[in-house]
């Protein structure tokens, strides 16, 4: 959740040539094959350190350890997926009050109305990053595979987007669609104060603003960073940046807690008009 975190190991596994498989993946089953193999490959991991701690000398086998340290094994190996079935199942019901929420929203003014899609369109995505996360199918299908990459990167690997950012967008998910290109623009001139709060629990003091990257929270993302530039071929874009995390006293990695998620997109516009050129709405 905060751009850049030093402690957050990268993503192991999908090069930038091979987004357009991992698209077909997440557009078919919900999730790549790097997630999933991940999350077998860190439990299978996890067994083979408890072993390796409670039977040192190979008396037994994986599977025939004694007493309290074979009950670890099997606790730990489905520790993980039981958190997020409990989870899952919890939010189930969150789901229901927030989409009763939207329909009672009908016949009041476009602001209400705007502002509960934009809470429940809050609430899919996260659940769905949060799965992914836990090497776990999305159900809302809210995350894609993006075609770029930051100009500056040197990893050779593929980046998570967003398919709608505009939901979760600060300031810019509550103003008409004409507004929106506009209104995130503005954030470079009078960039919103990151809370205290995200700053003290990760401790990062290095999030400084310049004229043309700033740092800005939300729900999902927590703290990450908005860049705007132009390409090679002269068009103008504002990007978003963020490496996704959670602590385990969240609901987090159980099996896997120093993981991460990287996301990058970018939103092309015209510089006259402020149109959006790729609004990204439900693209795979």
């Amino acid at each position: 959740m905060v751009t850049g975190s030093p402690a957050l190991r990268p993503f192991e596994g999908g090069t930038f040539e091979e987004r357009i498989r991992a698209r077909d993946e997440m557009r078919s089953r919900g999730i790549t094959r790097e997630l999933e193999h991940g999350r077998i490959s860190a439990t299978r991991d996890l067994r083979k350190a408890l072993v390796r701690a409670y039977n040192p000398t190979g008396v037994y086998a994986s599977d025939e350890m004694p007493g309290a340290a074979g009950v670890l094994l099997e606790i730990l190996s489905a520790a993980n997926a039981g958190v997020v079935g409990t989870i899952k199942n919890t939010n189930a019901e969150e789901l229901v009050l927030l989409e009763r929420g939207v329909e009672e929203a009908r016949g009041m003014n476009w602001y209400e109305r705007a502002f509960r899609q934009k809470t429940l369109d809050e609430f899919k995505t996260s659940m769905d990053i949060w799965s992914l996360y836990n090497g776990f199918p999305q159900t809302h299908g809210t995350v894609g595979i993006s075609d770029y990459k930051p100009t500056s990167g040197k990893e050779n690997r593929y980046y998570f987007k967003l398919k709608d950012f505009f939901t979760i967008a600060p300031r810019a998910s509550l103003v008409p669609e004409e507004e929106r290109i506009r209104c995130l623009l503005g954030l470079f001139d009078n960039p919103p104060s990151v809370s205290g709060r995200m700053r003290g629990e990760h401790g990062r003091e290095d999030l400084i603003n310049r004229p043309d990257r700033v740092f800005v929270e939300n729900v999902t993302f927590g703290v990450f960073a908005l860049s705007k530039g132009v390409d090679e071929q002269g068009r103008h874009y504002i990007a978003y940046y963020d490496v996704w995390d959670l602590d385990r006293s969240l609901g987090g990695s159980i099996i896997r807690p120093d993981f991460s998620l990287q996301f990058y997109d970018r939103i092309y516009y015209d510089p006259i008009t402020f149109e959006p050129k790729n609004p990204g709405t439900r693209k795979n």
